[in-house]
């Protein structure tokens, strides 16, 4: 409730939910779907989809609601009143309850290695889109965002071109989000890092299932950068999982504050902006408010 990234973090979980869900739409409507579940199971399963959709809508709308403006400028008065900060979703503003201490801010190398990872996934991924596109035929390929009956989805599942050029997108607009320091950068992070993390586990699996490992030189050459593709992205999402997830600054308020006149003692303080994410130090106001 006090948390500065608890908007980002609503978002993200809306975005990633739609763009897996999205699909079932036209999926479990398709008439090759007939062969692979009865229409009573077909019809649980889209009233799942909607569900979820109506959720992730649902998130969007209570961070919009949530939202609140601040009434002044950071640093200004207003009418002669005493400077107010900027207030951001989740935080209260100066004289009232402060925010539960978030999770600390990640150092300069701790962004600098999630930018790299997520972009560097985010550029494997499009190239094999690139590689698919060379290969395949267009209406063929147009089966990998639309689906297809000669392709073995999950019944929930979302056809490989529409979800890989989701998690591509993620990746780049965290990676830029990283970049920048804006605000929704760490929940996007590691939302996108979550999923290159699970689709590394579930190539990996495919690997050991087909035996692939076990034979990898003998392997075409495409197989081989498939396997290495999949180790490669569950050891970039794990990786910038921990970096995100873990704050090497210290949480709370630093020794300064805590030596200020009026702290602890129900005056009204500063709030700042120390330990609450990827937003700028207390001495600026938070981006795009």
């Amino acid at each position: 409730m006090r948390s500065r990234v608890a908007a980002g973090a609503l978002v993200a979980a809306a975005v990633v939910t739609l763009a897996v869900r999205l699909p079932g739409l036209w999926l479990l409507s398709a008439h090759w779907m007939d062969l692979r579940a009865t229409g009573e199971l077909r019809g649980r399963a889209l009233v799942s989809v909607f569900a979820a959709l109506a959720v992730a809508v649902g998130l969007v709308v209570t961070v919009a609601a949530g939202w609140r403006p601040g009434d002044a400028p950071h640093g200004t008065a207003v009418h002669g009143s005493a400077p107010q900060q900027r207030s951001s979703y989740g935080t209260a503003p100066h004289g009232g309850e402060p925010p539960v201490p978030g999770a600390a801010r990640p150092r300069r190398g701790a962004l600098l290695t999630a930018f790299v990872l997520l972009t560097a996934a985010a550029a494997v991924r499009a190239a094999w889109e690139l590689y698919w596109t060379a290969r395949l035929p267009g209406g063929s390929y147009a089966g990998r965002f639309t689906g297809r009956d000669n392709l073995l989805l999950p019944l929930l599942g979302a056809p490989p071109g529409w979800l890989n050029t989701a998690v591509v997108a993620l990746s780049l607009t965290a990676a830029g989000g990283v970049l920048f320091r804006a605000s929704f950068a760490r929940p996007l992070g590691l939302a996108a890092a979550g999923l290159l993390t699970a689709s590394g586990i579930a190539g990996i699996a495919l690997s050991v299932r087909l035996d692939l490992l076990g034979h990898f030189g003998a392997l075409p050459a495409v197989d081989r950068l498939a396997v290495g593709s999949w180790v490669f992205e569950l050891a970039a999402g794990a990786v910038t999982l921990g970096v995100l997830a873990r704050g090497d600054a210290a949480a709370g308020p630093s020794a300064a504050e805590r030596l200020r006149p009026g702290h602890g003692n129900g005056e009204p303080r500063d709030l700042g902006s120390g330990g609450t994410g990827l937003g700028p130090p207390a001495s600026s106001p938070p981006p795009g408010r």
